[in-house]
């Protein structure tokens, strides 16, 4: 029974900060620089003359400079472009002893990937410079640089992508956001369109997200949402707030967006609202108990313990209701704010002694199933 403890402060300790803004990539995507980065070799390659359909290197990018035949077949759109245009290649890489072709090089991105596998030590030892080498190239006209960069960009930490408004025009941002065949690349363009000054921009995010609140659209409000904060703070705050989290109504993907804007914020960009956000939170979870589980990681993250009352009522008035891992991140929860009000409080202090005692209580029940396993 002693190794529960141990389990609990050491999942606490591995729950590390998700940095990456999660607004405009909400999930993983791989960039033609990171299979760069991370390829063992990078190689420039051609059709093989002695094996059609095949390839061979030309031209040694990165790793050893041996150039021989690559076993990966050449497909016959690519052979004529190759044929047409000696200018290009196909760009192929080798990570684990397998090779895979990733881009195809021309004049315009050559230049770029030599770049990117020069600058991969000073990305090692600065992340934050790569956003920067990218932003230049949101606005480029060929559409797979446009991409790259705007998948780079995309990921960096919201506090980071603040920094690079100037990166696009803004005449041509707000063109971009009135193209619909940029859609899906439009949360990117809002968060850089809170940087405006312009009354114009800056009532178009409001606009915006009230009209998405109204018509309880999905598409794009966590970026609106996050924009509306960046411009509004306590005042989008408690709009947002009001409409969504202190009434019964919203669907859980409307308050999702939400909820993720709030966490931006609290997290690397208006951190000064954090008391608001946790208020906030604290509205959300008295209704929808369900969200617990997500609110939990952004306190646990900063350290805020406001919503202990919440969490220990939820663990002792609906046993079961999480999954293993949820239930373990809860009990941490809990576990970290008797250890911080242990620290701070009176000994004496009946919410002290409560928080103390209630939690090892709520740990009893996953002793005794553990202890069930073993014996089984």
């Amino acid at each position: 029974m002693r190794i529960i403890p141990s389990l609990l402060l050491l999942l606490g300790w591995l729950h590390l900060p998700v940095e990456a803004c999660q607004i405009c990539l909400p999930f993983p995507v791989k960039s033609l620089a990171d299979h760069l980065v991370e390829a063992d070799k990078v190689v420039l390659a051609r059709e093989n003359p002695e094996k059609p359909f095949s390839l061979i290197a030309t031209e040694a990018l990165k790793g050893d400079g041996e150039l021989s035949a690559i076993d990966l077949f050449l497909d016959s759109h690519s052979r004529r472009v190759l044929e047409n245009d000696a200018t290009k290649g196909i760009v192929c890489i080798l990570t684990q002893g397998e090779w895979k072709r990733v881009a195809t090089s021309d004049p315009i991105l050559g230049p770029i990937i030599h770049e990117i596998i020069a600058k991969e030590p000073d990305w090692e030892a600065s992340p934050d410079q790569r956003p920067d080498f990218f932003a230049p190239y949101l606005d480029h006209p060929e559409r797979q640089v446009a991409l790259l960069a705007h998948l780079e960009v995309a990921r960096a930490p919201y506090s980071k992508i603040r920094t690079l408004s100037d990166a696009i025009p803004i005449e041509r941002l707000r063109a971009f956001l009135g193209d619909f065949r940029y859609a899906e690349w439009h949360a990117l363009y809002i968060l850089l369109l809170a940087q405006s000054d312009d009354p114009g921009d800056r009532k178009r995010i409001v606009d915006s997200m009230k009209s998405n609140a109204r018509f309880s659209i999905v598409l794009q409000s966590a970026a609106w949402a996050t924009a509306y904060i960046e411009i509004e703070e306590s005042e989008a705050i408690e709009f947002l707030r009001r409409d969504y989290f202190d009434g019964p109504n919203r669907r859980p993907d409307e308050i999702n967006a939400i909820l993720a804007a709030f966490s931006v914020h609290g997290t690397n960009g208006h951190t000064h609202l954090r008391d608001e956000i946790v208020e906030a939170y604290r509205s959300l979870a008295e209704r929808h108990p369900d969200q617990l589980p997500a609110i939990v990681k952004d306190l646990t993250k900063w350290q805020r313990w406001d919503l202990a009352d919440l969490v220990l009522k939820r663990l002792t008035t609906s046993p079961g209701t999480d999954d293993l891992t949820t239930t373990v991140e809860l009990r941490n929860y809990l576990r970290l704010a008797d250890q911080v009000s242990k620290e701070t409080s009176d000994p004496a202090s009946p919410s002290r002694q409560l928080l103390w005692i209630l939690p090892a209580l709520i740990l009893l029940p996953l002793a005794f199933k553990l202890s069930g396993f073993r014996s089984a």
